[in-house]
Parts: structure tokens; C-alpha cells; sequence
């Protein structure tokens, strides 16, 4: 995962919030998208690796924005969005 951008949706808690903390742990830059903002910002603050893009997947909009951000903050790292994990419940 050294460096590989990676957008997990779904990441405030269980799997999600797992496969983030892992990618993360083994130095991936994992761009987490859930929800619950509260949760994301906790996760980001004991993480230099993170970046939280607060959205709900169900919302047309929302999900452009989440993937966008995703895509923007690879471009800054000059990479691409290597891994998509898409934990979410409807």
C-alpha cells in the first residue's frame, strides 16, 4: 500500500473503519468517506495519512463530491486513485 491513494466509503466504523486504519497503517493515503463527520475527523486527527471527505453514497451530489475530492487530493500527491472500497448499507 506504500504510498497508493486509496478511497474508502463507508469508513466511521467495522470493516470500513478496519480496511482505513490498515491501508493507512502500512502507508497507504487513504482518503475515508462516511456519514458520520465526527467519527471521520477523530480518525484523521491520530492519522497523518488520512484525509475525511464527509458525504452519504445515496446522494447523487454527495457522491460526486466524495469521488472528486478522492480524485483531487490524488492529483496533488501527483497519483491516481489506485483502490476503491465501497463498505456502505443502504
Amino acid at each position: 500500500m506504500d504510498g497508493k491513494r486509496i478511497l474508502v466509503v463507508g469508513a466511521s466504523s467495522g470493516i470500513g473503519a478496519a480496511v482505513a486504519r490498515l491501508a493507512d497503517s502500512q502507508g497507504g493515503r487513504v482518503v475515508i468517506s462516511a456519514r458520520r463527520a465526527d467519527i471521520l475527523h477523530e480518525m484523521v486527527s491520530i492519522s497523518a495519512g488520512m484525509v475525511a471527505v464527509p458525504g452519504d453514497v445515496r446522494d447523487g451530489d454527495a457522491a460526486r463530491t466524495i469521488v472528486e475530492a478522492a480524485c483531487s487530493v490524488a492529483v496533488e500527491d501527483y497519483s491516481h486513485v489506485k483502490h476503491i472500497v465501497s463498505n456502505v448499507r443502504g
